[in-house]
């Protein structure tokens, strides 16, 4: 009698968004070189001058051994005892089918890059989103981590899950940071604001945190309200 088998594939979610440009915080980071930057962190090393590490310190070594249309075939090498990186990494060399989806425009608000491990289920998603304020920007990375081994619904599924958790917001973090100094550096092209925002000084391309029209408005009528008082106390006196 033959017994047939079915292995169930267990593949653990993780996710974390970030506001790109939290107030405060500069220089102002536009849709167009929070892409360019993407763009830059996946092909790696034949664009960082051979520093991988920029984006993720765990990759030793990245070779693009296809570049077809929106997709890139890339071989990546990691470095001996894994770093601080927590994904699983499905051996010490891998390769990657990177698709990305381009915004239609410089400041249409949306684009995601599709990193898919040759072999294996495990797949990140960057992407890139609005809020419903203009020039609300969000940057989301979405983790999908295949383990064979790992019984679905057992307690090592769900400790594997929180670490895998645990680390996703600090590695989005590290990446905005990375941006930021490419920005601050020159390294990435002139910020590109929607027609709504009024950027209120430039410094090396890059725009510092961005004025809404209704903030021009109201800042406005309050200028306008302190010159009226200030005649009004004038004439009296």
């Amino acid at each position: 009698m033959l017994i047939s088998t079915v292995t169930t594939m267990t593949i653990i979610y993780a996710a974390a968004t970030a506001v790109v440009n939290p107030p405060g915080v500069e220089p102002f980071i536009g849709q167009n070189q929070l892409w360019e930057a993407l763009e830059l962190k996946r092909t790696q090393v034949q664009q960082l001058n051979k520093q991988p590490q920029r984006f993720l310190a765990v990759i030793d070594t990245c070779k693009v051994l296809e570049d077809r249309d929106d997709t890139i075939l890339r071989e990546v090498k990691f470095k001996d005892g894994g770093g601080e990186f927590t994904a699983p990494i499905i051996g010490k060399t891998i390769q990657e089918r990177v698709t990305h989806r381009a915004p239609v425009s410089s400041t249409s608000g949306a684009g995601v890059e599709i990193f898919n491990v040759v072999g294996n289920a495990s797949r990140v998603l960057n992407i890139v989103s609005t809020g419903a304020s203009p020039g609300e920007l969000y940057l989301t990375f979405t983790f999908e981590w295949d383990h064979p081994e790992i019984e679905r619904g057992s307690a090592e599924e769900l400790t594997k899950q929180i670490q895998y958790q645990t680390s996703a917001p600090a590695g989005l973090a590290g990446t905005l940071v990375r941006i930021r100094e490419m920005a601050k550096a020159g390294e990435l092209g002139r910020s590109v604001l929607p027609a709504e925002l009024t950027p209120p000084s430039l410094s090396k391309g890059c725009a510092t945190a961005p004025v809404t029209a209704r903030e021009k408005l109201r800042s406005s009528i309050s200028s306008c309200w302190k010159w009226f008082r200030f005649r009004r106390h004038s004439v009296i006196d």
